[in-house]
């Protein structure tokens, strides 16, 4: 059975209001409700570790945080309604997504099979056409790991793939965290590119 539908109610993803406020969701559904309009700056999720995102130690291997991270993300954008991939409405319907731009991670514990991590991205930068997230991972109180993930959003066509701005509807609803917040995350900071 997939995670999803053995998820319990207090497993279920949740949303960060500008501030922290937390937004609750129905319990009944893997994502929760969201309010109709305003922005959002972080996203939280739970996620077990399985036996495979572990090594022959049975700590997670560094190869999973990027597959962790990226899942954060397509976990936020599904609670906005929108998803990795999505028919770019401003672009004549051309099909869009998210190719990945860097990623860096920090380690600071190991994290063991059974455990349950916290995830929680936070927007760092949100530009014209791309956007950098920042991923704190914890087991409990304690800080597993620090990542960041850049992301820009593509019209994907055979052969072609250019930024274009991400759309108005999404843009609305993206807001970067607060300056103090974006300070957690100064050493996986990554470089500004020139995708805006």
């Amino acid at each position: 059975m997939s995670g999803a539908m053995n998820r319990q109610p207090d497993e279920s993803p949740e949303i960060l209001e500008p501030g922290g406020a937390r937004v609750e969701g129905d319990p009944r559904f893997a994502v929760p409700s969201l309010p109709e309009s305003g922005p959002i700056q972080s996203f939280r999720l739970k996620r077990r570790i399985e036996f495979s995102d572990t090594d022959l130690a049975g700590i997670v291997h560094f190869s999973r945080y990027p597959v962790f991270m990226e899942g954060a993300e397509h976990e936020m954008l599904r609670a906005l309604g929108w998803g990795v991939h999505f028919d770019h409405e401003e672009h004549d319907g051309h099909p869009a997504g998210w190719p990945r731009l860097a990623c860096a991670t920090v380690y600071k514990s190991p994290a063991r099979f059974g455990d349950e991590l916290d995830l929680r991205l936070d927007i760092l930068r949100k530009g014209t056409s791309s956007m950098i997230y920042g991923v704190t991972f914890r087991c409990g109180e304690r800080l597993v790991a620090l990542g960041s993930l850049s992301v820009a959003c593509c019209l994907m066509a055979p052969g072609m793939i250019r930024p274009v701005p991400i759309p108005a509807a999404l843009a609305a609803r993206l807001e970067a965290c607060d300056a103090e917040r974006a300070k957690a995350y100064e050493e996986v900071r990554l470089p500004r590119r020139s995708a805006s």
